[in-house]
């Protein structure tokens, strides 16, 4: 959002999404946060605030899409025939936009006429006429209901995020996307930069905790995308490398600092179908012992924390379609991953926050290039 574009606040500020877009955005841009009354009036609300930028979740933009499917039911026939063909023109206008291409002269004008006479109709109903940005998040959504609102002519876009990447993990930031993907990792200059003005504002580095984790997808190694295996390989690895080398930069001239990688424990199991996922975090678990050994003499310290199940945001928004493809319900994937167990249960956030404060001390100088199981005795060494 940019200064004094409107936006409206619904979800609770807990959510790491609306706390992203209702309070960070916001005291970076100058933007105006409008709060919804409830729940249960944000039709109504986002008709009064019409919002320039606009992110919800999928079930209010099924929400929004009903009531229009409702409207148009009992249209007259010449209603009815003008919506289905704007929305017609709409698709093969969005066509050229999802592809990052300009639409030939024609298509503009169709598009223009169709946007004058119906579909600008249809965003004021719907408190989207100023909307110039859309985003869906924290659950999946049917490609279909985005191409619906892309017809219409609202740049919508899906992303994907958690508390444990702090907000944004994939969005698409360029014209070019792809209904049914959640975008691109972040990019390399912005975990690069995060590091950057952290020693900006605190004068120099002595703690990194490397915390990229997940995946968008779980099938066997056969049937794996192209899409699904860099993601994960983005997400996980990449992420991890960026951050380890951009820290290094700033504690190796002052010959000190702690880097702590989160691994987990499939970095030493593995599980069909998880190949993006366990490959990486084998990876991660060799990047740390290499880098161990490159400064161990600089009074650095490189060291990986491989936890077990731990039941984050990340687990329940990731975890159900990885367990459709494992042929399980979500219940049945925890026990697969806490059964193994000794103490057969989840692990804790606070339990893995435990061992990275050990490694954070200046006690554990000499701990370094360990990989330390949080699982509660899953992994066999």
């Amino acid at each position: 959002p940019k200064e004094h574009e409107e936006q409206l606040s619904f979800l609770p500020l807990c959510h790491i999404l609306e706390r992203s877009v209702s309070v960070m955005f916001p005291l970076k841009s100058g933007a105006v946060v409008n709060f919804a009354e409830s729940i249960d009036t944000v039709p109504e609300n986002i008709r009064e605030v019409s919002p320039t930028v606009f992110i919800a979740v999928p079930r209010i933009w099924e929400k929004f899409y009903s009531s229009i499917t409702i409207i148009m039911k009992d249209a007259t026939f010449i209603g009815k025939y003008f919506y289905n063909l704007s929305i017609k023109v709409g698709s093969s206008y969005k066509d050229y936009f999802v592809d990052g291409k300009n639409p030939p002269l024609r298509a503009k004008i169709a598009f223009w006429i169709c946007d004058q006479l119906v579909l600008k109709n249809i965003k004021k109903l719907l408190g989207l006429n100023n909307c110039r940005y859309a985003l869906s998040g924290a659950a999946p959504i049917s490609p279909e209901l985005i191409n619906w609102y892309l017809s219409l002519g609202i740049d919508m876009r899906e992303g994907w995020g958690m508390t444990e990447t702090a907000g944004v993990g994939t969005a698409f930031y360029t014209r070019e996307i792809k209904t049914g993907f959640e975008g691109k990792a972040v990019n390399q200059s912005e975990v690069e930069s995060l590091i950057d003005e952290t020693v900006k504002h605190f004068g120099k580095l002595d703690i990194v905790v490397l915390n990229a984790g997940g995946i968008m997808g779980a099938a066997p190694v056969a049937e794996m995308t192209d899409e699904v295996w860099n993601h994960a390989l983005d997400i996980n690895l990449n992420h991890t490398f960026w951050g380890m080398r951009k820290a290094l930069g700033y504690m190796i001239p002052q010959e000190s600092g702690r880097i702590i990688a989160m691994s987990s424990m499939e970095g030493k199991l593995a599980k069909a179908t998880l190949s993006n996922y366990t490959s990486n975090k084998h990876a991660i678990n060799g990047l740390v012992k290499v880098a161990a050994h490159e400064v161990g003499t600089l009074g650095i310290t490189v060291n990986a924390i491989l936890p077990g199940l731990v039941l984050t945001d990340m687990f329940y928004e990731s975890m159900p379609a990885t367990a459709e493809t494992m042929g399980v319900t979500l219940e049945e994937a925890a026990d697969m991953f806490t059964q193994p167990a000794a103490i057969k249960r989840p692990n804790t956030v606070e339990e893995v926050a435990a061992v990275a404060l050990m490694l954070a001390r200046d006690e554990a100088r000499n701990i370094t290039g360990c990989l330390f199981p949080v699982d509660g005795g899953t992994m066999p060494y």
